[in-house]
């Protein structure tokens, strides 16, 4: 018997072959898939948020994230207070203080934790990545 003729017998195909045949593609299509991911997601760059008291572009330098720091940076305690689900990195990246008033300190500030609409990116390696663009902060 020859092996045409034993496919035309058994039937050549099929909903097994069908599935074979499926699967065999799936292999061969993720790993394209996982390499072409990994060029938009590996490039995150080092963010925070804008400083509001900055009309212009605010840039992402030593100076300007020291200042950014002492006026706008959430402390521990208020990250961990209002933002339980955030890790406090995030929390301070993503959020900032509210105004302070006339006379209080940093400290003494009691208001909410203000989320960030507009942030600033390290221009380090990257001029512009896709997370910046697509805003998927």
């Amino acid at each position: 018997m020859k092996f045409d003729t034993f496919l035309a017998t058994v039937g050549d195909w099929g909903k097994f072959q069908k599935v074979k045949y499926t699967f065999i593609c799936l292999t061969y299509m993720l790993p394209p898939i996982m390499v072409y991911t990994y060029t938009f997601t590996a490039a995150t760059p080092n963010f925070r948020c804008n400083n509001p008291e900055i009309i212009s572009a605010d840039d992402y330098s030593v100076t300007s994230n020291q200042l950014f720091d002492l006026k706008y940076k959430p402390t521990k305690d208020q990250c961990e207070s209002e933002q339980r689900v955030l890790s406090l990195k995030e929390c301070q990246r993503c959020y900032t203080q509210p105004k302070l008033g006339f006379n209080q300190t940093r400290n003494q500030s009691n208001g909410k934790l203000v989320k960030c609409d507009k942030y600033t990116y390290e221009k380090l390696y990257y001029e512009k990545t896709l997370v910046e663009e697509v805003k998927m902060i």
